[in-house]
């Protein structure tokens, strides 16, 4: 998955774009975080937004929050991404390594079986 400055790599793009616009772009983002408490949303945010130019920063994190805020009411992050059988090998193709917020998080380093994977 590309980075969000990768993804949007003019900040102005970001902004221009209201919620619902952004939701669609960012859901798999949102989703593949750990974590659905606000303030370790918003650490992963800051750290998103740290290649953006500073004039942009904080509007840019704001915008994003607003758009986790809006998927969260409409509860499009309580979908999980994947979902490892109890009875799964692990399988050396799929490995997620959770290090979106710029350090890992104490179950960062887990294999998850994808659809079509095994």
């Amino acid at each position: 998955m590309p980075s969000l400055v990768g993804m949007f790599p003019d900040a102005r793009l970001v902004l221009s774009l209201d919620p619902e616009q952004l939701a669609g772009l960012t859901l798999t983002y949102f989703r593949n975080l750990p974590w659905r408490d606000a303030r370790a949303v918003r650490r992963c945010i800051t750290h998103w937004v740290e290649p953006y130019p500073n004039e942009f920063r904080t509007r840019v994190a704001d915008a994003l929050m607003a758009t986790w805020e809006h998927l969260r009411a409409d509860g499009r992050l309580d979908v999980p991404v994947a979902r490892v059988p109890s009875d799964a090998k692990p399988n050396a193709n799929v490995l997620m390594t959770v290090k979106q917020c710029g350090k890992s998080h104490p179950r960062a380093r887990r294999t998850v079986h994808l659809a079509g994977t095994r």
